[in-house]
This record gives C-alpha cells, sequence and structure tokens, in this order.
C-alpha cells in the first residue's frame, strides 16, 4: 500500500493536468461528491460497495477519506458497524457531514481545492480484513474484505492519479 502511494505522490505531468482529470475517474462531475461504484470492492454483506468522490478539475492534490467504524467480533460489535454501504448511504453521509472540514468544499475549508477519495466502512474489519466465515449470533457468512477494497481502491486511484503531486490519507 506505502508503494502505491509512494508512486502516487511521485509522479507528476503538465502542471496545468489535475490529478482525476484523467483515467478512469475523468468522467466524475467537477466540484461535487458522486458515488462510483468499484469492481472487486464488497462489504461485510457480500454486497457491492465503491468510493465517494469530489473531483476539483485542474488540481494535482488527493485527499483519501477513510470512513471509521467499529469492529464486528460479536452480535453486540457486530450491530454497531453496517454490513452494507451504497450509493444512497453515501448521499446521506456528505448530507449530514458537508459541514465537517475534511469533507467540505466550502471556500476556507482544508481540502476545498483537493481532489477527494471517500472510502466507507462496511466490512466490520478496520479497513484490514481477508477472510470470511461465520460469527455465533451474527445471521449469515461475514465478508472481512477491508484489505481487499483498500487495494481495489488503491488500484483505481494509481490509475486514475498518477498526475498528483500531493496524497494525504
Amino acid at each position: 500500500m506505502c508503494l502505491v502511494l509512494a508512486a502516487l505522490a511521485g509522479c507528476a505531468l503538465e502542471p496545468t493536468d489535475g490529478a482525476l482529470d484523467g483515467g478512469p475517474l475523468a468522467a466524475m462531475p467537477d466540484g461535487d461528491w458522486a458515488w462510483r461504484d468499484v469492481p472487486g470492492m464488497r462489504c461485510r454483506d457480500g454486497s457491492a460497495t465503491g468510493l465517494g468522490v469530489r473531483r476539483v478539475a485542474g488540481s494535482r492534490r488527493v485527499v483519501v477519506l477513510f470512513q471509521g467504524g467499529g469492529l464486528c467480533l460479536t452480535p453486540e460489535t457486530c450491530a454497531k458497524n453496517r454490513a452494507s454501504y451504497g450509493a444512497d448511504d453515501f448521499a446521506r453521509t456528505i448530507d449530514r457531514m458537508e459541514d465537517r472540514p475534511a469533507l467540505s468544499a466550502r471556500d476556507g475549508a482544508p481540502f476545498a481545492g483537493w481532489n477527494a477519495v471517500f472510502m466507507p466502512y462496511c466490512t466490520g474489519d478496520l479497513h484490514a480484513g481477508t477472510r470470511a466465515g461465520t460469527i455465533a449470533g451474527v445471521g449469515g457468512r461475514q465478508r472481512f474484505a477491508g484489505a481487499a477494497n483498500v487495494d481495489a481502491a488503491l488500484g483505481l486511484l494509481a490509475s486514475a492519479a498518477g498526475r498528483a503531486e500531493t496524497v494525504l490519507l
């Protein structure tokens, strides 16, 4: 993961090129948050998920925001974090969080002129799990796929953010 981030931060092309102006994220709307399904990203219940992206044309800076959440170990702890996350969930998150400095595009916000990527938390594994199995008292098979989700997201970003001067997690 660090090698990918180092590669992202070290690449640069023409100064007028923005970090997300080329590649698979170029079609994202400029300046507003939008949801992007990402092949290979899965939640704890096996459903597909993706990323929230705010592209700022011409910006060569990218901030990646990891949504927090609890660890799924018991029925009680699993009940405290979501098992799925999609476009509708993201829209509600942005509505509630737009006033938070890290997500805000308002003038004066610390990352207002930055491209931003929101990594949802729906795996119950601190974005680091690699196993599937059952937990007594929790319905269905649990898929702890946080590490694979991070890899898929970074793969997408590496192909899109080759022009980034700064990448901040």
